[in-house]
């Protein structure tokens, strides 16, 4: 498995990795079918497909995928640098607990160090918590992010120190 940089191509895997992950059996535990119908809607619709590709185009956010010799996506991260903010990771639930998360948000966090950041900040949709609190990150407040569909869905703000990153890699 490597780590790349997304290219417009992979924008149909990203969302069918978006949807299968947010549609997977531990969001179930946390959200209703409406919150994870707007999360993350069909992986064949469009404008999800075509925003993803402009997002990948932009140089506002750095997108990665986590891609397995056979070409297959089978994650994705991305980050904002300028704003020190991780926007996504999500993992196909196939591939859960293999370390692909894992890797994408050290890769994350090794492009964040290299531009100086010292602390990173996101939103975790609840049932990713945990994931985060193992890889150092603490919860600053308890709260809701927007959903294109004008409805929220409860989230965990948290950050990291990122030169943890570096301690924990040594």
């Amino acid at each position: 498995m490597q780590i790349r940089l997304a290219t417009v191509s992979d924008a149909e895997a990203i969302v069918r990795v978006h949807y299968n992950a947010a549609h997977g059996l531990r969001p179930a535990n946390f959200y209703t079918e409406d919150i994870l119908n707007s999360w993350a809607p069909s992986p064949s619709d469009e404008f999800r497909i075509n925003r993803f590709r402009s997002i990948i185009e932009s140089d506002k956010e750095v997108v990665v995928v986590a891609e397995l010799d056979n070409k297959l996506i089978i994650g994705f991260g991305a980050i904002i640098i300028s704003d020190h903010e991780i926007r996504a990771l999500y993992v196909d639930p196939t591939y859960e607990h293999q370390g692909v998360g894992s890797k994408i948000l050290l890769h994350l966090e090794e492009l964040a160090l290299a531009q100086g950041v010292n602390i990173l900040k996101l939103e975790a949709s609840l049932n990713a918590k945990t994931f985060y609190i193992r890889h150092g990150y603490w919860v600053t407040q308890y709260d809701y992010h927007p959903l294109s569909s004008g409805g929220q869905m409860k989230c965990v703000k948290m950050s990291k120190q990122t030169t943890q990153t570096l301690e924990n890699k040594e």
